[in-house]
């Protein structure tokens, strides 16, 4: 479970990684690129095989207990600040985020410098160097896990409450609180931690079912946390999927309206990905024909005792406008709608726009064979 962990998070730290390096100018890019190698650094030297070779290295003998624990501590408290950074940009903005952003990362770095430091005690005092009836509780090794864990705590608790009290919405707003629950439990995690390892340095007490119950929270609050950083991701691109599609779906609507009223046609487009502009581009198409062609409209009257639900009215719509007649010039120009003209072709109450101009687009049930005849009218 643990591999398999550090897998996804080595994933998601390389693709943040590659993401950053084509905007480095991002903040937010660069705290949760930091955030996840940091983690997946963490969880790295966390595996057994990694634990058992770097124990077995050269530098063992009068060293700490293992110096992987020492790149692990580091890791944690820079992973620890880059997810404050990371959900301080998200939900406060960078303008805010920078003013404190100097402050936290002297924070970070004193308590790194302390904790190597400590840790580091008896590899220059020979004295006090480790005891092996010890066990995991080491003089010196014990203060510097405590302060490190005192720190990654407080911190991700600062977090949980930023996410918790976030009013965002969407896909952003959903991974924020997928965040802020993961942020939750690895506060969990800190306290199992500096629990065991303070009663077994100080009481002289083994609590191996805490230290378990800490290695399974660690696992859930990193999982949660690396899902919540995905969601916004995967948020766009449905996003962006469906865009696409009612792009698509609104070609019938579009090519029929825009044929008749073309002025309403923009001219320009703009660089790089343009799926949403594109979309709204088409709405605002043709929602402005429709109102240049509604005075001219046949209105089919609406069906006896049916509520105005959006797909009867869209069937309305598209009725109307396959029954106006080819031929007709349309000037811009005139008068303004009357109210039975505007009911015909707004959406009902309630009714989402793009979903409305959508369903009349699938109403339209001859509108291929109609360019073709318009288009040799003209």
């Amino acid at each position: 479970m643990l591999l398999a962990v550090t897998a996804v998070f080595w994933l998601a730290a390389v693709v943040r990684a590659w993401r950053w390096r084509r905007a480095p100018k991002s903040p937010a890019l660069r705290a949760i690129a930091i955030a996840l190698l940091s983690i997946a650094v963490a969880l790295t030297l966390d595996l057994p095989a990694v634990q058992q070779v770097l124990a077995a290295g050269p530098l063992r003998s009068g060293t700490p207990d293992n110096i992987a624990d020492l790149g692990k501590q580091l890791a944690i408290v820079t992973g620890a600040w880059a997810c404050q950074s990371l959900l301080l940009h998200l939900t406060r903005g960078a303008e805010v985020t920078n003013t404190s952003e100097r402050t936290r990362a002297r924070l970070a770095i004193t308590v790194a410098v302390l904790s190597t430091a400590i840790y580091l005690v008896p590899l220059i005092s020979p004295d006090t160097a480790r005891n092996p009836e010890s066990g995991i509780a080491q003089p010196f090794i014990t203060e510097s896990r405590l302060l490190v864990l005192v720190y990654a705590g407080t911190v991700l608790f600062l977090v949980m409450k930023l996410c918790w009290t976030h009013t965002g919405s969407g896909s952003l707003g959903n991974g924020v609180r997928i965040m802020g629950t993961g942020c939750g439990v690895m506060v969990a995690y800190a306290l199992t931690r500096i629990v065991y390892f303070a009663v077994a340095h100080y009481g002289h007490t083994l609590l191996p079912t805490v230290y378990r119950a800490g290695d399974l929270l660690q696992i859930l609050g990193l999982g949660l946390i690396a899902i919540g950083t995905l969601i916004p991701r995967l948020g766009r691109a449905v996003a962006g999927h469906r865009a696409r599609r009612a792009y698509a779906e609104l070609e019938p609507l579009w090519t029929l309206v825009t044929e008749r009223v073309p002025q309403v046609v923009f001219a320009t487009t703009p660089d790089g990905d343009a799926t949403a502009w594109q979309l709204d581009r088409r709405i605002i198409e043709i929602q402005d024909a429709l109102v240049v062609l509604a005075p001219g409209l046949d209105r089919p009257p609406p069906v006896a005792g049916r509520p105005a639900t959006s797909a009867p009215a869209a069937a309305r719509l598209a009725a109307a406008l396959e029954q106006t007649p080819y031929s007709t010039r349309v000037v811009v120009g005139g008068s303004p709608s009357s109210d039975t003209e505007e009911s015909l072709i707004a959406p009902p109450a309630g009714i989402d726009p793009v979903r409305w101009l959508v369903q009349v687009s699938r109403s339209l049930t001859r509108t291929g064979a109609q360019d073709s005849r318009l288009k040799e009218t003209r």
